[in-house]
């Protein structure tokens, strides 16, 4: 069985959302403070961007679903075991590329 390894889009998706509320509460503090800086001035470009970010969540969640439910159909079956060693790391990184196509 394939060991469980976490999504980094879990981690990066709260700290992408983290971060763009610092930017605008740094943004806000210069402009108070009178300092010409730019900052979200199209809020519908920011909207656009957090759902195209929470669309491309939702559409990866299924495919990679798929792939790890096919992973592990097809571990029993398979021909060698790389390891956990640098090869194994390295084949692993091509496959997962490869599972997207």
């Amino acid at each position: 069985m394939i060991p469980d390894v976490p999504d980094p889009t879990l981690y990066a998706a709260p700290f992408f959302l983290i971060s763009l509320g610092v930017e605008i509460a740094v943004v806000r503090r210069m402009r108070r403070r009178g300092a010409d800086v730019l900052g979200y001035e199209d809020v519908k470009d920011t909207w656009a961007s957090l759902a195209m970010g929470v669309g491309s969540l939702l559409f990866v969640l299924p495919v990679s679903a798929l792939v790890f439910l096919v992973a592990n159909l097809l571990w029993p079956y398979r021909v060698v075991d790389l390891g956990e060693g640098a090869l194994g790391w390295a084949a692993a990184l091509i496959g997962w590329d490869f599972a997207y196509y």
